[in-house]
């Protein structure tokens, strides 16, 4: 055999190779995309509302008048889940059996402060109050309650035809001990207290990413990765927590996406 037809019997098995190699590559595409798609049928989450803010709690002090305060800066997260259904009945594919929040990571640290994560009561979502004992050590399981069970928003509970699950970030030891000596002039618990403080925006800025996971009646499980910025501030605009607060509706959901994973 000439040299010259083994060149061109060895370019023909690479182009077959290339060949068959794209097409596997395609159709994997192909079925990713068919995953992707028909979760999206299954769960998705039609609103994200993210409050952000600050707050402090008072140190004693046997001292002539004087606010004497600890001030921490936190977010406050609603997010809608839905189960893409017009709920007339129970179908498994739809029905939430287990959900639960886990793998949250810190993607970026603020200069100032120290992250904690904890259950939010829904109904106190404007508030800036921390329960300790609601704090995130791992992760945030659901209680899921039959369809018409009533939730006790205290706890965290869903039904299986899915509701709100929310969550509350705080940015403790940004300014301990923080002075106001003028008690004439009133204190307002909440992002004020920031510019009062003349803490720069910058040094409260922070990134976190969490998975939130669902499991349905067919024990087929998905997942929704969310990375939330913290809204500290806008640009190119004065509007920012030292206003007071920030309250941001995602309208942007189309990359908070439940895929399935098994």
């Amino acid at each position: 055999m000439s040299k010259r037809i083994k060149i061109l019997i060895a370019i023909i098995i690479v182009l077959l190779i290339v060949s068959v190699s794209s097409y596997f590559f395609i159709q994997y595409q192909k079925n990713e995309n068919e995953k992707i798609e028909l979760a999206k049928k299954v769960f998705n989450i039609s609103q994200l509302i993210i409050y952000s803010s600050a707050n402090a709690t008072q140190n004693d002090t046997n001292k002539e008048p004087i606010w004497n305060l600890n001030l921490y800066q936190y977010t406050n997260i609603g997010i809608k889940i839905n189960n893409q259904n017009d709920y007339t009945g129970e179908k498994n594919k739809n029905t939430i059996k287990e959900l639960f929040i886990d793998n949250i990571q810190v993607l970026q640290k603020p200069i100032l402060g120290n992250l904690n994560f904890y259950y939010l009561n829904p109904l106190d979502f404007s508030k800036g109050n921390i329960i300790e004992e609601n704090l995130i050590t791992d992760n945030l399981k659901y209680e899921v309650l039959d369809f018409s069970a009533n939730l006790d928003s205290s706890k965290p509970q869903i039904n299986k035809d899915a509701g709100i699950v929310s969550l509350q970030i705080v940015n403790k030891d940004i300014y301990n001990n923080f002075i106001i000596s003028d008690i004439s002039n009133p204190v307002t618990f909440d992002g004020t207290l920031i510019h009062r403080a003349n803490i720069g925006l910058s040094n409260l800025k922070y990134k976190v990413r969490f998975d939130i996971n669902i499991v349905n009646n067919l024990d087929e499980k998905f997942k929704c990765t969310a990375i939330i910025d913290c809204p500290i501030e806008k640009e190119d605009s004065e509007e920012s927590i030292s206003n007071g607060y920030m309250l941001v509706d995602e309208s942007d959901l189309e990359k908070y996406i439940f895929v399935r994973v098994d």
